[in-house]
């Protein structure tokens, strides 16, 4: 399920909207990544997870599969990864001893509020500085 809705249905939508986006130039379009892509592998032989399926392993590879494809729209692009910010994000992933580790390594980190990580993805969409740097990952 975290492949499908974290990039599928972001690839299959920008490519819908793609040459609409480009004759509307300057348009901008932006990504979500998170530092999980680190932990990403893009599996072309089982790409629906038919064979083995663990939740947290495919919301690392749908962020890679995000980060990989920012760069190749013809138009201008960017990944922001938030950071840690006080989300759901753990609520659909299945136990295992490797979400245990993480939670565990993040219970130091001081998460953001949804409103203040969302400032870097405004950023990247409205910030005229950084227009020609199409491609980046910003954090």
């Amino acid at each position: 399920m975290q492949f499908g809705v974290n990039y599928l249905g972001h690839f299959l939508l920008t490519n819908l909207l793609l040459e609409r986006i480009k004759v509307s130039a300057p348009a901008r379009i932006v990504n979500l990544g998170s530092i999980a892509h680190i932990f990403g592998k893009i599996h072309f032989k089982d790409i629906h997870y038919e064979r083995r399926y663990y939740s947290w392993q495919a919301y690392c590879d749908s962020k890679l599969a995000i980060a990989l494809i920012t760069e190749s729209t013809g138009v201008t692009t960017y990944c922001v990864d938030p950071g840690a910010c006080h989300t759901e994000i753990f609520r659909h992933l299945a136990k295992s001893r490797s979400i245990d580790y993480i939670l565990n390594k993040c219970r130091g980190i001081s998460y953001k509020s949804a409103k203040h990580g969302a400032e870097s993805i405004v950023y990247c969409m409205t910030e005229p500085s950084i227009a020609s740097e199409s491609g980046y990952y910003y954090k």
